[in-house]
């Protein structure tokens, strides 16, 4: 996944300050925070 930073910023004011990522399975990842949860995929990427 990628975000820049401003979306990050906005994400975590949204859900207190503080999320848990969960790899669930291969391609899907949950953001957990008490006041919810985000579900979303992602993929693994070669570093340059």
């Amino acid at each position: 996944m990628e975000m820049e930073q401003e979306d990050l910023d906005q994400s975590l004011e949204l859900y207190g300050g503080q999320m848990n990522i969960v790899f669930d399975s291969e391609k899907t990842i949950s953001m957990v925070q008490g006041n919810g949860t985000l579900k979303g995929t992602y993929q693994m990427m070669e570093e340059r």
